[in-house]
């Protein structure tokens, strides 16, 4: 089969405007939703005229990869408990419930028959299979829903999966394929080696046992007040947690790589942004620097007549700029949750950081992405992106929105995928020589400590069930938020809705 990178491109962003263009009409003011779907599919025409359009790259893939690609991304979303199909963590009884609300109620989403709330969350992934689900009907819609959710996840990972083929050159070989496959399910931090190093300092109370240990700085007692539970996710991990704002990121990063136009980072970041504002802010750096460094180069070369203030007001990214920015920040806005614990933006002000939370940080770093990054240094040390994502893990750690640690956890996930891709497209470049072979040696030490945490993840999903006698295990304890509380949902839900700044200008009443 040959893959040609324009339809690629093509389907890849169609991936993320659907959803969108249904929330235009779902939730904005007809006229509103007509406007900006206009604007919104005129800046991608641009887009793709410019850089896909007359692009003829391809690749090719031989059936076997074809099979493997298949049956490894069916496994990766499988075993996430996408759909409830296989067992499902605690986070998806609140997911469920709102996949179920999408399905069940007219958009934009209001408990009439309840608490008079109005949804308010990123819910932008589950609207192409709950639009699906509606048309089937109440009492085969659901199960419907999630097969349709199933496939959806999948469409979005293959996305993914065939842009890291053609930038990293895995088609070349079935071995490199199937690297592929495993890294995309055992991607992760070394979790057992910083578990171990954690208990050895007395940084952490949690023992040491056979689960996949992502949270290896839990139970710690607070240092002057402040939390020192730093998490960086692994990908199925993140798949299993946070699938609705991971997969986006996923597909958005590899079509940067395979095409890193300044023209085109605003469209494609704010593309991000309505189904991950978190990880948007990941996107965000990535981007921002990459411009940063692309203008400081051009000005060092004294090329200052290159640097063109058009190349980042394109018309693209000034139609993204004014739909997708308006529209979806004063809806995220309206989330409560946000200004939760927001007294201050930093996960611990600077008095806080004594030698002891510095070592913390430090091993976090370590363990989390710093081994990475020394493995990778000879080979990109001289690309900007690899500072540049080595810079956004450093700092993402140190600051917080609202409550929790949930922006350390998922403006993290944009950097880590894309040092993934690096490592896809640097392990086949290390040949076993006298001088590489203590460097392959490390790398292969590495994996083997990384991909052990999602196995053991898989393990204990796959004993649990069978100590339960229960296959699949379905977090769907919720059902709906037709009668929550707003005041203690305030990451769900919201009250007084027509005061809001959303609802005065763009929502639908």
């Amino acid at each position: 089969m040959d893959i040609h990178i324009k339809k690629l491109a093509l389907l890849s962003y169609l991936y993320m405007l659907i959803p969108i263009v249904l929330f235009f009409f779902g939730w904005l003011k007809l006229g509103m939703g007509i406007i900006c779907t206009i604007i919104l599919l005129a800046g991608f025409l641009a887009l793709y005229r410019q850089d896909y359009q007359s692009k003829m790259d391809r690749f090719h893939l031989s059936f076997k990869q074809i099979v493997i690609c298949i049956l490894g991304i069916f496994l990766f979303v499988w075993l996430s408990g996408a759909g409830g199909f296989f067992l499902q963590t605690d986070d998806n009884h609140c997911r469920n419930a709102i996949f179920r609300d999408l399905i069940r109620y007219s958009w934009p989403v209001r408990y009439t028959d309840g608490n008079d709330a109005n949804l308010v969350y990123y819910f932008t992934h589950w609207l192409v299979p709950a639009f699906g689900a509606k048309f089937i009907g109440l009492h085969t819609g659901w199960l419907a829903g999630n097969i349709l959710l199933f496939l959806w996840d999948f469409a979005g990972i293959a996305l993914s999966v065939l842009l890291i083929l053609y930038v990293t050159k895995a088609y070349q070989s079935v071995s490199r394929t199937v690297m592929l496959i495993l890294f995309l399910i055992l991607w992760s931090g070394l979790n057992y080696a910083g578990h171990a190093f954690s208990i050895c300092f007395g940084f952490t109370s949690m023992p040491f046992d056979l689960s996949n240990n992502e949270g290896w700085l839990d139970f710690h007692v607070l240092l002057n007040g402040y939390e020192t539970n730093y998490l960086y996710r692994g990908n199925l991990d993140a798949m299993s947690q946070v699938y609705n704002q991971a997969i986006v990121p996923w597909v958005a990063v590899p079509l940067f790589l395979e095409n890193r136009n300044i023209k085109n980072l605003a469209f494609l970041g704010l593309c991000v942004l309505p189904f991950a504002p978190i990880p948007f802010v990941g996107i965000f750096l990535l981007f921002i620097g990459y411009a940063c460094c692309v203008g400081y180069k051009e000005i060092r070369n004294k090329k200052i007549e290159q640097v063109k203030l058009k190349n980042l007001f394109s018309f693209q990214n000034i139609c993204a700029c004014v739909t997708l920015l308006p529209v979806f920040g004063t809806f995220f806005s309206m989330n409560a949750a946000v200004e939760e614990n927001s007294a201050s933006i930093f996960f611990a002000p600077l008095e806080a950081f004594e030698i002891q939370r510095m070592l913390i940080l430090l091993l976090f770093y370590l363990f989390e992405f710093g081994i990475y990054g020394i493995l990778l240094y000879p080979r990109f040390k001289k690309v900007s992106l690899y500072w540049i994502g080595i810079s956004s893990l450093v700092i993402i750690p140190l600051f917080r929105i609202g409550g929790g640690r949930d922006f350390c956890m998922n403006a993290s996930l944009p950097a880590l995928y894309m040092f993934m891709i690096f490592m896809i497209g640097y392990l086949p470049e290390l040949k076993f020589t006298e001088k590489n072979k203590y460097a392959i040696i490390a790398c292969y030490c590495t994996l083997t400590i990384a991909f052990a945490s999602p196995i053991a993840f898989v393990i204990r999903s796959v004993t649990e069930m069978r100590i339960l006698n229960q296959f699949p295990i379905v977090a769907d304890d919720l059902k709906t938020f037709r009668d929550e509380n707003i005041e203690t949902m305030t990451n769900f839900l919201i009250g007084d809705q027509e005061e809001k700044l959303f609802y005065k200008y763009f929502g639908k009443n």
